[in-house]
């Protein structure tokens, strides 16, 4: 007869293989999320003229999840599912951050975007007044602004 330490350590492996397998998916979202999103501001910035491959760059261990370099043009923005005003606040954050710690990151032209699967209209008002270029791959909500630093 099985004991109640072996039924545990039997239901813990199996609690542990389903973790995994939640993790696997999840991993396989994320990375699709930033994909799509480099894939999309990338084209979109090519339209404009400006070439640029965009990935993700770490500050002191906070994580920039659109950051490119163009000549004298620098991208830095966050990606997101749903949008929310201290996305905004979080991403000047960031810029100041790069300012202090890493000035080599920053050029004397800025784009500043975040792409979002889905945007609220007061956020939208938020981000036009802070500047940035929020858009996902239906549309732009708001223009692209050449920032100088």
């Amino acid at each position: 007869m099985e004991s109640e330490r072996e039924k545990f350590l039997k239901v813990q492996e199996a609690l542990w293989t389903e973790l995994r397998r939640i993790r696997a998916i999840l991993d396989k979202l994320v990375v699709s999320e930033e994909e799509e999103a480099w894939e999309v501001v990338g084209y979109r910035l090519r339209e404009l003229g400006i070439n640029v491959k965009l990935d993700k760059v770490f500050i002191d261990n906070v994580e920039v999840r659109i950051y490119g370099v163009s000549d004298d043009t620098c991208i830095f923005g966050e990606i997101t599912v749903r949008l929310e005003s201290s996305l905004i606040y979080e991403l000047e954050k960031k810029i100041k951050l790069a300012r202090e710690k890493k000035p080599t990151l920053l050029r004397p032209k800025l784009i500043k975007v975040i792409y979002a699967l889905v945007v609220t209209p007061q956020v939208i008002e938020l981000a036009r007044e802070h500047g940035i270029w929020v858009l996902s791959v239906r549309q732009e909500y708001t223009p692209l602004i050449i920032h100088s630093l």
